[in-house]
């Protein structure tokens, strides 16, 4: 990931553009709420952008809106060369902190709905100007700044009359917490254990919830494998790995001849001209 990100800083700077405005643009001061407020801001999130139907229709609408304003999104289940798949409960994401090419990578061995809030939990470092590996979806502890970004991700995603209105709907339905917390899951986009813990920071949920949720959830992750088939369509594996912006930066460059075919296809993971053109295909960047 660090030559990608070095190779792209490099090629933003030789065409001017030599800082990222959304960089350390929020102080670490603000509360949860101001910093989700500065989420739907600085990405230009509509009002209902929620309101889509999928979960995963809305982590591909945030990463779409983090590349257009100059971040670099990689998802993958494997790092570099390894062909370890990466553990969930090692690590989930992280970012590469860097004034003109900041980089975040989400571990696709994830479920959209953590996917998600680890993809905006990342943008929240990002604009507070700070590195850290992110391994829980939403941990009661850790330092300062994971437990203010994690509710602020809440904030960015969630209102909350809106939710404390519908928990009490779903709680009038069934009284079984996890069938709630689901429920409130499908509606918002985030995780089960996640909504429980604003719930309960909010007062609608005991710490007896938050624990039933989280052993629940922790026994589905062992559970869970990715969800990158083998046998699937390569060309729309290999454009869901990698980031629209950078795509784009590495073909212009190739176009301009400031860059060798050789060394595009090493940035992008690709070995052959067909597989270059079926990745650019599939990002519809086929005939720019």
């Amino acid at each position: 990931m660090r030559n990608r990100q070095d190779w792209a800083k490099d090629e933003f700077s030789a065409r001017g553009l030599d800082e990222n405005r959304l960089v350390g643009s929020v102080a670490s001061s603000v509360s949860a709420e101001e910093l989700g407020k500065a989420i739907r801001e600085k990405l230009q999130l509509d009002d209902v952008w929620y309101a889509r139907k999928t979960v995963e229709e809305w982590f591909r609408y945030i990463r779409q809106r983090a590349s257009e304003n100059g971040l670099i999104v990689m998802v993958d289940s494997k790092v570099g060369t390894s062909h370890r798949r990466l553990n969930v409960q090692e690590f989930r994401a992280f970012v590469l902190l860097d004034q003109t090419a900041p980089l975040i990578f989400i571990n696709r061995n994830d479920s959209y709905s953590a996917m998600l809030f680890s993809l905006l939990h990342e943008i929240g470092h990002v604009l507070l100007g700070s590195n850290e590996i992110f391994n829980d979806d939403f941990a009661m502890s850790g330092t300062r700044i994971e437990r203010l970004i994690n509710r602020a991700v809440i904030q960015a995603v969630v209102d909350n009359q809106d939710f404390c209105s519908y928990w009490k709907e779903s709680k009038r339905r069934n009284n079984d917490i996890l069938m709630i917390a689901n429920e409130c899951a499908k509606r918002y986009g985030l995780s089960a254990l996640a909504l429980t813990i604003h719930a309960n920071y909010l007062g609608l949920a005991a710490d007896e919830d938050v624990r039933t949720v989280s052993e629940k959830t922790r026994e589905h992750l062992s559970k869970t494998h990715s969800s990158d088939a083998k046998g699937g369509n390569q060309n729309n594996t290999n454009a869901f790995h990698l980031d629209s912006g950078f795509v784009g930066l590495v073909k212009s460059s190739i176009d301009r001849g400031s860059l060798s075919y050789s060394d595009g296809f090493s940035l992008l993971g690709v070995k052959s001209i067909q597989a270059y053109d079926g990745l650019l295909q599939v990002k519809g960047m086929a005939n720019e």
